[in-house]
């Protein structure tokens, strides 16, 4: 049944156009085995027919409500078929799929002990990214700005592709996380050569997530080479940063404590570049001149301060 845009008809007539096209969407969603997929798909449906019961409904609605289902269905088949092992998605991450990529990450942070276990006995066997660099500091020093700055300058080079990993700390009540960090990299979201993927900490100590290091591992077997890893807030004990990164970026900025806070060091010992951010403020020249200070009592440490 034909429509023209903008027409009204009425509720009924609606359904019925609604109808005509379910036979497809149940042929797409039944080629996957899984009813779930079909209820999921087909209960929008039931659900938006059902609201639009007592008026009348704009026919220009039609257009863009069936390829949404469409893509819908087809999502669901794609993404979530339990067909597909962790050792298949692995396969399809090293020829370079980037959904594979999402994919075994997912499938690491698993609640699920048996699907996160196959998922890194997957990527066990897979090596590093060749420069893993650690972007730490305490909450609201700017860590996410500085390292979507970093990742464009990484991109200027042709035919390189950075990462950027973002831990964001877990609700210890509900265990949700914002994972907003990527908010911040503007000028990244639409670089097919950026990949930028935020996790949840789930409760584990030392500033970053349980499937960091597998994580990192699934993105050294997509070829890339230079991997940002940024930790929650970071307090000062918290220096498993240090075991993952190969270069340590600790970002401090003025006005967060005096000389005894960085007499305590801790963090600090760990860091291979101090980056003073928030330049701008007055403060920031002095606590520079404590870094340097800091550093030249030590003369066996490699660490600058920018």
């Amino acid at each position: 049944m034909q429509t023209t845009f903008g027409k009204i008809i009425s509720a009924e007539r609606f359904g019925q156009q609604i109808e005509n096209f379910r036979p497809s969407l149940t042929e797409n969603c039944q080629s996957s085995g899984r009813a779930v997929v079909l209820a999921d798909v087909t209960g929008q449906f039931d659900r938006f027919i059902q609201t639009q019961r007592s008026s009348s409904v704009h026919s220009g609605l039609i257009a863009p409500l069936i390829p949404f289902f469409t893509a819908r269905a087809c999502y669901i088949k794609g993404m979530i078929s339990p067909e597909i092992t962790a050792a298949e998605w692995a396969t399809r991450c090293k020829a370079g799929d980037r959904r594979a990529l999402s994919r075994l990450i997912t499938l690491l942070e698993s609640n699920a002990p048996q699907q996160a276990a196959a998922a890194f006995d997957a990527v066990a066997a897979f090596e590093l990214p060749r420069h893993i660099i650690g972007i730490t500091g305490p909450p609201g020093a700017g860590k996410s700005t500085l390292i979507d700055y970093l990742a464009g300058l990484v991109l200027q080079t042709p035919g390189r592709q950075v990462a950027i990993l973002a831990i964001d700390p877990s609700s210890p009540f509900t265990g949700g996380a914002l994972l907003g960090d990527r908010i911040r990299m503007s000028s990244l979201r639409n670089e097919p050569r950026a990949f930028i993927r935020s996790m949840g900490s789930r409760g584990a100590s030392g500033g970053l997530a349980a499937a960091a290091s597998g994580a990192l591992r699934v993105l050294g077997a997509a070829g890339i080479d230079t991997v940002f890893l940024e930790t929650v807030g970071a307090g000062q004990s918290e220096i498993a940063i240090a075991n993952l990164a190969h270069t340590v970026c600790v970002v401090q900025v003025p006005g967060m404590g005096d000389e005894v806070q960085l007499m305590k060091m801790g963090i600090l010992e760990a860091a291979d570049v101090f980056a003073v951010n928030k330049a701008d403020k007055p403060e920031a020249a002095e606590l520079k001149a404590r870094l340097e200070l800091a550093i030249a009592e030590n003369p066996d440490a490699p660490s600058r301060v920018m």
